[in-house]
Order: structure tokens, then sequence, then C-alpha cells
């Protein structure tokens, strides 16, 4: 414990205000996820040097508090991003509406934890979701001008791979749209972005299967 993380007495935020622990080893006891939406919150259970026992976020969303728990620093080593990547100013603050990109190459990294890396970029250190990347931004996307039919029953998409709707079906009425660039995917599904008047999605050329 670093000294700045906040402790619960249950794995919720919204019991109580969260209070601070002095810096040392504690033994965590329990662990508990929960998938709300996109994000995932990590809980730890621990106990005190006191005996008595709190709750901690493994993953904080807030500014004013630490790091992810169990995170690796790494001596500035080089990792690679092979598609480009989506970058956020806090590790866990993962809103699928954020769309700040870093192209592929290499970057250096100082910390890493289950996915998540804090890397040096040209704006200055950000964090990294290594796993979503090649789902959020497949790699094998061309540049195209192909149009695109909409009808009343067309969903879109924030990503290709990840599964969250961006335009539910009854948003549009038939009409065409000139898309920017494609991406073939392994079944054959030919996905397309293109822009709306409330955002860059992705379509499929076909309904999926839900």
């Amino acid at each position: 414990m670093t000294g700045n993380e906040l402790l619960y007495d249950h794995p919720y935020e919204v019991v109580g205000k969260g209070v601070k622990e002095t810096p040392g080893i504690v033994q965590a006891v329990a662990s508990s996820i929960f998938n709300i939406k996109t994000q995932i919150y990590g809980w730890f259970k621990i106990q005190l040097q006191d005996g008595t026992f709190k709750w901690v976020k493994s993953f904080p969303l807030l500014e004013s508090e630490s790091g992810p728990l169990m995170q690796f620093d790494l001596a500035n080593e080089k990792i690679t991003l092979r598609t480009a990547t989506r970058y956020f100013d806090i590790d866990g603050d993962a809103s699928i509406s954020l769309q700040n990109w870093l192209q592929p190459g290499s970057y250096v990294a100082d910390k890493i934890n289950e996915g998540w890396a804090r890397i040096q970029t040209p704006f200055g250190w950000k964090v990294v979701n290594l796993d979503r990347a090649p789902f959020e931004r497949p790699q094998g996307i061309t540049i195209t001008q192909e149009k695109v039919k909409l009808t009343s029953e067309t969903k879109t998409y924030y990503f290709p791979l990840t599964g969250e709707v961006f335009h539910k079906a009854g948003t549009f009425k038939d009409q065409e749209v000139l898309s920017f660039e494609k991406w073939i995917s392994p079944e054959g599904v030919n996905w397309y972005h293109i822009s709306t008047y409330s955002g860059i999605v992705w379509v499929p050329d076909k309904p999926l299967q839900e």
C-alpha cells in the first residue's frame, strides 16, 4: 500500500467515504470483480495491521487515487503496439467514447498490469489497454470509398470486435453513406468505418447474430 489508496468497509463506493491507510504491506484475504457495462471493477479485501478488514479497489478510476494494486514497475522497457491503440490519462478510465489514438510502433513503458500499460507518448505518459487494442482496431483495415446502405434495422458499433452498440436499430432511415475504411472479419463480414451525425462508427454489411 502506498498510503493513497481509499479503503472501504464494503466493495462499493456508495456505502460511505473511503479512508486512507498508512503505507505498508497488507495481506489480501479475498477478491471480487464486478463487470458493469464496459468497466471492470476489481476489489481486494485486506487485513490491516490492527487486525481489521477493509476493501480496496484494484483499478481506481479517479485521478486523486493511486494507481492499480499489483502493478509491476518496469525499467523503462520497450513494448510494441502492433495496431493503432487508444490512450487514456488515467488507468481504468477506458470510456468507449474516448477516441484518442496512438500509431503502431515501439514505446517505452514504466508500468504494466493485467493488460494495462503506462507508456511514454508524444503527449506525455499515457495508459493503454493492450488486451483490447486488437479488438478495437484489428489489423488488416484498408482505405476505401465504398457506399454503405443504412436502413431502419441498422445497428452501428464503436469498434468491430468488442460488441458495444453505438446506434440502436431504428436510428436511421433508408440512405447511402460513404465509408472511408473497411475491414473483413475472419468470418467474412465486411465492416465499414463511416461518419454519422453523432460520431464516427463501424457498421457491418449484414446484421450480426446475437
